[in-house]
């Protein structure tokens, strides 16, 4: 199967504008679906939203980054050219594929296949269950709110050993202090 480079147009050159500059990235990622190749121009937020299941195609795939260009791309057209070319290679088993990526070529068999097999929820399910999960975010990390009391406590114990610990050091020398004198 031959993948064709992605056309959105002048929507794309517009919002391209928006964002300041024109970098952007070839990934892949390890996924129960297979390879997932994709683009992004910031690769930080776009890792961040595969790991919370909040892109369709690779929710609950478990997907784990396995590779990224090692420049970015200065244009869009120039990044979705090789992302087409790359699932190309993909899905065709090339050896391509391995000399570009260093990986072994794993074709997308895509996440819905998985759904109707029932290993997997769907992607609706996914966001529903996220949704009833209300989570705090942190600089860049998030935390569950069944998270905080977890970590309240483990504050409220290393408090506890750190006043312990002065107690008995104060009393070690004040014994030696008050025993020597």
């Amino acid at each position: 199967m031959r993948h064709e480079p992605e056309e959105l147009g002048p929507e794309q050159d517009a919002r391209d504008e928006s964002y300041g500059r024109r970098e952007f990235w070839v990934y892949v990622l390890t996924t129960e679906y297979g390879h997932y190749v994709g683009h992004t121009s910031n690769p930080t937020a776009r890792m961040e939203r595969h790991r919370w299941d909040e892109v369709e195609s690779t929710a609950g795939g478990n997907a784990v980054l396995a590779w990224m260009t090692e420049l970015p791309f200065d244009t869009w057209r120039g990044a979705v050219g090789y992302e087409a070319a790359l699932k190309s290679w993909r899905d065709s088993e090339s050896i391509e594929f391995t000399k570009h990526t260093g990986l072994v070529p794993v074709p997308w068999r895509g996440w819905s296949a998985w759904v109707e097999a029932g290993r997997v929820q769907s992607a609706w399910e996914k966001r529903v269950e996220r949704t009833k999960r209300r989570k705090v975010r942190t600089e860049g990390s998030f935390i569950q709110w069944e998270d905080l009391g977890y970590l309240l406590l483990g504050c409220l114990i290393v408090l506890a050993v750190g006043i312990v610990v002065v107690a008995i050091v104060r009393w070690i020398f004040e014994g030696l202090l008050g025993g020597g004198g």
